[in-house]
């Protein structure tokens, strides 16, 4: 999967056809195995632009037990020399501070959690601000800063429905009675504000100058 993405960036930054890269791939053997990716999933190679004879287009079952030991091989030698350079991490224990690596497509910045627990050799739970998620002890980096705290809640206070007062004269909830000095008189009249008139838009109109075709000289347009 990656050495198909690598191939299809470099297609687009040369403006080749990716699709020819893939079969030229495609129909090239691996390191160490003999056997090209097309030639195990069809027994045969595929057609290309490179000329060849008809031999290698007939299908020819591959032996089953030649490739696999050539695979584990091949698999061993690789083995071999990531575990040169390879190191065991230290494991962490429950509460201790991280930092996460990030998981979404252009972000760069190790975002701070805590640990949980630890699930199995290499994988723990790890609680985030955002919520807890499963990583793998590569993803994660011990640090000495301090826990994230929980995220504030003020503004969900602000937001909750705020008990009303309770009349005293009726026991309801709800606004507070008017009492006689503030309720209005039968005589007395309310006074609107006054409100400001609405100016409707102004329509605007293009200033090009039209011009007919020479071709409609002769006639009368309306």
């Amino acid at each position: 999967m990656k050495g198909a993405k690598k191939i299809l960036v470099k297609c687009k930054n040369a403006g080749s056809d990716a699709f020819l890269a893939l079969l030229d791939h495609r129909n090239t053997p691996p390191t160490g195995i003999q056997i090209t990716p097309t030639q195990l999933l069809l027994n045969r190679r595929t057609r290309s632009l490179l000329t060849m004879s008809a031999g290698p287009l007939k299908p020819s079952v591959a032996d089953e037990d030649t490739t696999r030991s050539k695979l584990r091989l091949r698999q061993r030698q690789q083995a071999r020399y990531y575990d040169r350079g390879a190191r065991d991490l230290d494991p962490l224990e429950k509460g201790d501070p991280v930092r996460v690596k990030p998981w979404h497509v252009g972000k760069k910045e190790w975002q701070k959690g805590v640990v949980r627990k630890r699930l199995d050799e290499r994988s723990y739970e790890v609680e985030l601000p955002q919520g807890v998620l499963q990583r793998n002890r590569y993803h994660l980096r011990r640090t000495n800063e301090s826990a994230p705290t929980a995220p504030d809640t003020q503004d969900e206070q602000c937001n909750e429905p705020q008990p009303q007062p309770q009349d005293p004269v009726s026991g309801t909830r709800g606004l507070p009675s008017q009492t006689a000095t503030e309720a209005p008189s039968q005589g007395a009249t309310l006074v609107q504000p006054p409100t400001t008139p609405v100016e409707a838009p102004q329509l605007r109109r293009s200033q090009r100058v039209r011009r007919a075709p020479k071709h409609l000289e002769d006639y009368v347009l309306a």
